[in-house]
């Protein structure tokens, strides 16, 4: 078992993915290739969980999974990485990392940054081919905390990324998210944000996907 990410964590996204019952799950957005839902974050004031499920059309899963997790390629097109993506320590469990990465926020709020582990994980079940890439929030020695900087120091995000069994060389992915960005950001604006940017930014990540080969290339 890895330290900070477990089995479990990845057995429970697989079963959300799974589960035809969204009662409990409030739809937000709900776009061609994307839908997001949201839920109470349960022990939290006013914080909620993320549910999105959606298609990459004309980008293999493959080229996806290995596109989230290039984190020097990451600097290229993502303009909301401030500095750089640092591996901490590698190898915990055999297959866990510890990462720190810190992101732009628009004026005047502080910018947020993160330490957290990183599990990826290439699987197939009952002939379906299954890429997960989960993080949760961490401490390390490595990554004090910065004056002027606000630490997210309570996040879980799991990823699944699939061969979209309705169009060859596509993807269809599926994600829950949830943290905690501190400060005086009302729930409003983090609900409107998630709704309104992840499928933007999915798009924007879609562009890049379709750059890998070339950029690749030139390593």
């Amino acid at each position: 078992m890895a330290e900070g990410i477990t089995d479990g964590d990845i057995g429970d996204l697989v079963d959300n993915y799974s589960s035809t019952d969204l009662s409990a799950w409030e739809k937000m957005a709900e776009k061609p290739n994307v839908t997001v839902w949201r839920q109470p974050w349960e022990g939290s004031q006013g914080l909620y969980r993320y549910r999105v499920l959606g298609k990459l059309e004309g980008v293999d899963a493959d080229t996806f999974f290995k596109v989230n997790l290039d984190d020097k390629y990451r600097l290229t097109w993502d303009n909301n990485v401030v500095g750089e993506i640092k591996t901490l320590e590698s190898g915990i469990g055999g297959h866990t990392d510890i990462a720190y990465w810190c992101v732009k926020f628009p004026w005047p709020l502080s910018n947020r940054d993160y330490v957290f582990y990183r599990r990826s994980l290439v699987r197939e079940e009952g002939g379906v081919k299954q890429r997960f890439i989960l993080s949760k929030a961490a401490q390390h020695p490595l990554a004090p905390e910065k004056s002027g900087v606000v630490r997210v120091d309570t996040l879980s995000s799991r990823f699944m990324i699939l061969d979209d069994p309705e169009k060859a060389g596509s993807t269809k992915y599926f994600m829950l998210y949830q943290d905690d960005l501190k400060g005086s950001i009302p729930t409003s604006v983090v609900n409107w944000a998630f709704s309104s940017l992840v499928p933007d930014f999915v798009e924007k990540m879609r562009s890049a996907c379709l750059k890998y080969a070339s950029y690749s290339s030139k390593k």
